[in-house]
């Protein structure tokens, strides 16, 4: 006959007991019972707590995918171009030392591309999204569920590629009305702004994100 523990003094009794045949304790349906049999754990008398649906989804501290070091070394070239038709100029000048300072200058835009990517990192608490970049200056964005708007996911030709994605949030209230320049050489029209992502990181982010600001309009 299979037992099960009473909800009062945690003894085993028949699982079709009315009452505990120790401590004489009604076992209404035996529920209590039931669940100390199942989670030995449990005190006697003690029903585990279902999980509450408004718990949301978070994510640790991440990084962007390494792919983008090489679209942030790009970008930084664009930036930097004039400097470079400058040093083809004065190649004619001293060609050996056109050498030397075109390979400083490649090494220092890698330097800053892999800098620039190790600074930026990203979280999902409870309340919110948090960014953290910056080169010389930390800088952290706050963006809680409640603020987030809409949520967008980017995806450039070069992106497709190299199977990455762009993440762009708009917040409630706002100020920021022309493009900005963020990390790695983008520019954008919101400071919430995640060059780089995987795509499937993007998706999992899109999802949390939408989900956590429909979760505080209820």
């Amino acid at each position: 006959m299979s037992q099960i523990y009473c909800s009062n003094c945690g003894q085993l009794i028949p699982h079709t007991a009315n009452f505990c045949t120790y401590c004489g304790v009604p076992q209404h349906g035996a529920d209590a019972g039931v669940f100390r049999a199942q989670d030995p754990t449990l005190e006697p008398g003690q029903i585990p707590l279902e999980p509450t649906s408004s718990q949301k989804d978070t994510i640790p501290k991440s990084r962007l995918s390494p792919t983008v070091i090489f679209i942030f070394f790009l970008n930084y070239f664009k930036i930097t171009f004039l400097l470079f038709v400058l040093l083809i100029v004065g190649a004619y000048l001293m060609p050996e030392v056109f050498i030397l300072v075109t390979g400083l200058a490649i090494l220092s835009l890698a330097g800053l591309a892999v800098w620039a990517y190790s600074s930026f990192v990203y979280e999902v608490t409870e309340d919110g999204l948090e960014i953290e970049f910056g080169i010389v200056h930390q800088k952290t964005i706050s963006v809680p569920f409640s603020q987030v708007q809409n949520v967008n996911i980017e995806r450039s030709l070069v992106d497709r590629m190299l199977n990455l994605a762009r993440i762009s949030i708009e917040t409630a209230g706002s100020t920021v009305t022309q493009p900005i320049q963020v990390i790695g050489g983008y520019t954008a029209r919101s400071e919430a702004y995640l060059p780089g992502l995987t795509l499937e990181q993007a998706k999992q982010l899109h999802d949390i994100l939408i989900d956590g600001k429909l979760d505080e309009e209820k």
